[in-house]
């Protein structure tokens, strides 16, 4: 995410193009911050690249009962101290039937 000139939140989108794929994101995030996730799914969060993402990852689980692809939730970066600040990379796990 990043602010606009009148201090509002605007998401920039990070695609994940894959279940199970971990994709680098490498985003500061103001420590007021926050971030968007849209759709059914589990999604990890994590300070570091991708190739050590599991190290203190956040899981995030939004139910195929609540969620629809279009349905998207927002996030304050302050509620999840592991990726305070910065989120190094993610990945999401969703069913077939999610897609």
């Amino acid at each position: 995410m990043q602010k606009d000139a009148a201090g509002d939140t605007v998401f920039v989108p990070h695609e994940l193009p894959s279940p199970g794929t971990c994709v680098n994101v490498a985003s500061q995030i103001p420590e007021d911050g926050q971030f968007k996730i849209c759709g059914p799914g589990k999604f990890s969060l994590s300070r570091m690249s991708c190739d050590k993402h599991d190290y203190k990852a956040v899981t995030i689980e939004q139910a195929n009962d609540q969620f629809t692809a279009s349905d998207c939730k927002v996030y304050t970066i302050a509620d999840f101290y592991q990726v305070h600040g910065y989120i190094g990379s993610a990945k999401y796990e969703c069913a077939a039937t999610s897609r």
